[in-house]
Formats: structure tokens, C-alpha cells, sequence
């Protein structure tokens, strides 16, 4: 589904669960080595896309040089 990039270096990846009723969030360390996995229903996947959407911000801002 998406990628989302981290301050720390690492990422976060989503996939829709096998039957499609909620998101797995997998995230991964600098190095690329998966650390975790989490599934959430769609309803409570929400809040946590959030959250990831603004620490994709955070780190692309922190990347930029101006």
C-alpha cells in the first residue's frame, strides 16, 4: 500500500490484511531488517496512518537541506 519514512532512518511499509478487513504495518530499522509487525482493524489503522503520515513529514523535512 504505502511506504512511510522515519525520523530514525528506518521505515514503515502497509499492506492490507489477507482478508482485506484491516492494514499490517511493517517496520523495518536503517539497516532494512524488519523490527515489528502490527495488524489493526481499518477503524484503528486510522489514527497510526496519521501519526505515520507525520513522521514521513518530520523526516523528509529533516533530509532537506533548506
Amino acid at each position: 500500500m504505502a511506504t512511510f519514512n522515519l525520523p530514525t532512518g528506518g521505515h514503515v511499509k502497509t499492506f492490507p490484511t489477507p482478508q482485506r478487513t484491516g492494514v499490517e504495518f511493517v517496520t523495518y530499522n536503517a539497516e532494512g531488517d524488519a523490527i515489528s509487525t502490527v495488524r489493526k482493524s481499518r477503524t484503528n489503522a486510522l489514527p497510526m496512518l496519521a501519526s505515520l503520515r507525520r513522521a514521513d513529514a518530520l523526516a523528509c523535512r529533516i533530509k532537506s537541506p533548506v
